[in-house]
């Protein structure tokens, strides 16, 4: 009778475990290599600039979990970093059900003692808590707007990317406190630089194609005429 009873509840405490639903992974998933661009927002003093790491895949994830990045930056060069955000590929429009990100000291720390962060170089890690539920397959960009300290070049900038471009972003999930679960963890490579184009050198540039286009779409108009009379 014992055994028979220790055999029902094994069998209860099994079928629970299958039952239950497994905890979905959060945020994004690391790619092995990324691209960097360097938007201009000022020519300074002080030099602003925004870099957008792409791509990324996001993961579906639910309102009650919390989200961990790290990007490992040059502080001789870089004096603060002023926002980052995750948005939709090639846009800057953020992907709802991500708050705002938090400087997070736990996370820079713990993510410092994985890997190190090399000479003249900290990790700098963020925490976000999720507003909303994220669905699975998104391709997002972080985008990361800094200032540089005073003296510093975007020159500058993109020399120290293009000659150690090794481990520069970290994603994972986390606890409310910043601490890392490591149910996705990985670093990122910066593996191609894309030369800096500021926010008016986007608008030129776009007004430019739109007006070349309309310029092509006319001459045909006019030549398809005169082509019927021949």
């Amino acid at each position: 009778m014992h055994n028979q009873i220790k055999s029902v509840a094994i069998a209860m405490v099994s079928s629970v475990l299958l039952l239950a639903p497994s905890r979905a992974q959060a945020c994004t998933d690391p790619p092995p290599f990324t691209t960097l661009t360097f938007i201009t927002i000022t020519l300074g003093p002080p030099v602003q600039i925004t870099l957008v790491f792409d791509p990324w895949t996001s993961f579906a994830a639910t309102q009650t979990q919390f989200c961990a990045c790290a990007f490992r930056f040059p502080t001789n060069l870089i004096d603060s970093i002023d926002d980052v955000r995750i948005v939709q590929t090639g846009t800057n429009t953020p992907i709802a059900g991500f708050f705002t990100w938090n400087q997070n000291a736990t996370t820079s720390a713990e993510v410092e003692s994985l890997i190190g962060s090399g000479a003249g170089d900290d990790w700098f890690g963020f925490l976000n808590d999720l507003s909303g539920a994220i669905p699975a397959g998104n391709l997002a960009d972080f985008r990361v707007d800094v200032t540089l300290q005073p003296g510093v070049t975007l020159q500058d900038l993109q020399n120290e990317f293009a000659a150690d471009g090794s481990n520069r972003v970290f994603t994972d999930e986390a606890d409310a406190n910043g601490h890392l679960l490591g149910t996705h963890g990985g670093f990122t490579d910066v593996s191609g630089i894309i030369p800096t184009v500021s926010e008016w050198g986007l608008i030129v540039m776009g007004l430019l194609l739109l007006t070349a286009g309309t310029v092509v779409i006319r001459r045909l108009q006019v030549r398809r005429p005169a082509l019927r009379g021949a």
